[in-house]
């Protein structure tokens, strides 16, 4: 796994450049990073020009925002660090959360039933597995083969098809899902509202996992609490994530899940989850 530090600086209203002078001389620290009036740059943790560029800033009288919940504020600059996974990674992990390259977020919607729907124009595009509106869809060829890999925790539900030749699409895809629900997450993980405020239980204002200073948090788990759990290839958070019509659980699955992936090289985005000890 790599690491890396990335720097934004002039990218919003509320975070302009004080004036032409100290953005010219914020560019002479790393003068690739410049791109129109913005500075964006992202370096490995180790490089000092990080510091240099921190120092810069704050001398100016702003400070690092380091985290993508909540609004960047006027004396605030975006600093977040990314970590680069590899198939080492991968391959290390218990459990990984899954991340399809193929999305049809703009094309799918949860009903008031339940029942996931998605424009047939979606349906028809070539895909294996991908992610819709707080869930998974595969193809019935998929669905096949993961059901002759005896996947367990797996459960396919079937698609509401809109748009021009819906019925031509029934049957060839279908919800992914699961009835297997994880513990709730190790106190590790910090769970925040949509403000970046810590979370109280209210609703109202929603619920995301904050992994500052990281762009993307890790899930972390007690040994305890998964050992208790039954075998499983396919879960779901016990956290429902998101904000008003936007609600839907976190998914994570086996290193078999992920074995399955590979070998029929599905086009997929993994992130570790990790089992600490209590």
């Amino acid at each position: 796994m790599q690491v890396y530090c990335e720097i934004l600086v002039g990218s919003t209203d509320v975070d302009p450049y004080p004036d032409l002078t100290n953005f010219n001389k914020l560019v002479a620290l790393l003068p690739e990073a410049k791109s129109g009036y913005n500075f964006r740059t992202r370096l490995s943790i180790e490089d000092s020009r990080i510091q240099q560029i921190v120092d810069f800033l704050r001398a100016l009288g702003k400070e690092p925002k380091t985290s993508y919940v909540g609004e960047l504020k006027p004396n605030q600059f975006q600093m977040l660090y990314w970590r680069e996974y590899d198939r080492t990674d991968y391959e290390a992990a218990e459990f990984l959360q899954p991340e399809p390259e193929v999305s049809f977020f703009f094309s799918s919607s949860r009903l008031g039933n339940g029942v996931l729907q998605v424009g047939a124009n979606a349906l028809r595009k070539r895909f294996t597995l991908a992610t819709a509106d707080g869930g998974l869809v595969v193809t019935e060829k998929a669905r096949q083969k993961m059901i002759e890999a005896k996947l367990v925790g797996l459960v396919f539900k079937p698609l509401a098809i809109t748009g021009r030749n819906a019925d031509l699409c029934h049957g060839t895809a279908w919800e992914l899902a699961t009835d297997v629900v994880l513990p709730p997450l190790a106190p590790c993980c910090r769970l925040v509202d949509v403000h970046g405020r810590p979370f109280t239980g209210n609703l109202d204002y929603g619920l995301a996992l904050d992994g500052s200073p990281y762009s993307f948090a890790e899930k972390h788990y007690f040994r305890s609490a998964i050992s208790k759990m039954p075998p499983f290839d396919l879960a779901r958070t016990h956290e429902v994530f998101g904000y008003k019509k936007g609600w839907s659980p976190g998914l994570v699955v086996s290193r078999q899940f992920y074995g399955f992936c590979m070998k029929h090289k599905i086009p997929m985005k993994w992130v570790p989850v990790r089992i600490d000890t209590d």
